[in-house]
């Protein structure tokens, strides 16, 4: 799922592992292969991911000699930047330890009565469900 959410296929090491073709890498001037294509809201996406998506490119954007100006943002750092996130964001969910320092990790155990919070959204929404 979270290959899905940045650019498909997990990002790519270094050339040699895209021709593999089990990843995708940038290349100077082409953009990145299907990126976004499943984006999401779900949360801590916007501040464990897209927010540092973001931050790769005020990175680029603010550095003195760009003045803050699109044109001269060099897009190839910024993406190179953003396939680093990719791979830590792919990655730093392998693993068995609770880290509550880290934004982006998912719930490792489940948590609550599965049948009980069903119960409650039936008797809740039960209303709203088409009935066969």
């Amino acid at each position: 799922a979270r290959a899905q959410i940045t650019t498909w296929l997990p990002a790519c090491e270094s050339p040699s592992d895209y021709v593999d073709g089990v990843c995708s890498i940038h290349y100077q001037d082409q953009e990145p292969p299907l990126e976004d294509y499943a984006n999401k809201a779900w949360g801590g996406l916007i501040a464990g991911y897209y927010a540092q998506r973001v931050q790769c490119y005020l990175d680029e954007a603010l550095l003195p000699a760009n003045d803050g100006l699109m044109e001269r943002v060099n897009i190839t750092s910024m993406f190179e930047c953003i396939d680093q996130l990719n791979r830590d964001y792919q990655s730093d969910s392998i693993t068995d330890e609770l880290d509550e320092t880290n934004p982006r990790q998912m719930c490792l155990q489940p948590t609550g009565d599965i049948v009980a919070i069903s119960s409650e959204l039936i008797a809740k929404y039960g209303a709203l469900m088409p009935q066969k």
